[in-house]
Formats: structure tokens, C-alpha cells, sequence
């Protein structure tokens, strides 16, 4: 029997010249690849990221959930 079904991966890593140590007030830089290395389509997933207290999000294209 073959089973079809998604075999979905998330990566967060930090951008190429990201610094490994950062201070209050420095932007960070991460990424977040998603693979889906299944036989079927992935659909309908929702990405959240926490991400530490004092960060604050600084980009358009994503939303803050509190």
C-alpha cells in the first residue's frame, strides 16, 4: 500500500552575517526555509515563530500574534 501524505520540514537559521551575539536596538536576521520532501501537496499550514521577550518584529510582511 503507498500512502500518500506531506513530510513537512521548517529550518530557522540565522542570515549570512548575522552576528552570533547582538545588542539591545540590533536588527536580527533569521531565516525560515520549509521543505515538503512528502509525495503528496502540502496545504493550509500556518508558520509561527516564537521569538524571545524584547524582540520586537520590524518587517511588513509578517504579523505579530501576542
Amino acid at each position: 500500500m503507498n500512502v500518500e501524505a506531506p513530510a513537512v520540514t521548517l529550518i530557522k537559521s540565522k542570515a549570512p552575517g548575522q552576528a552570533d551575539v547582538v545588542a539591545p536596538g540590533d536588527r536580527v536576521h533569521y531565516i525560515l526555509t520549509i521543505r515538503n520532501s512528502g509525495n503528496a501537496a502540502a496545504t493550509n499550514y500556518k508558520v509561527e515563530d516564537n521569538y524571545p521577550l524584547g524582540l520586537i518584529l520590524d518587517d511588513s510582511n509578517w504579523t505579530n500574534v501576542v
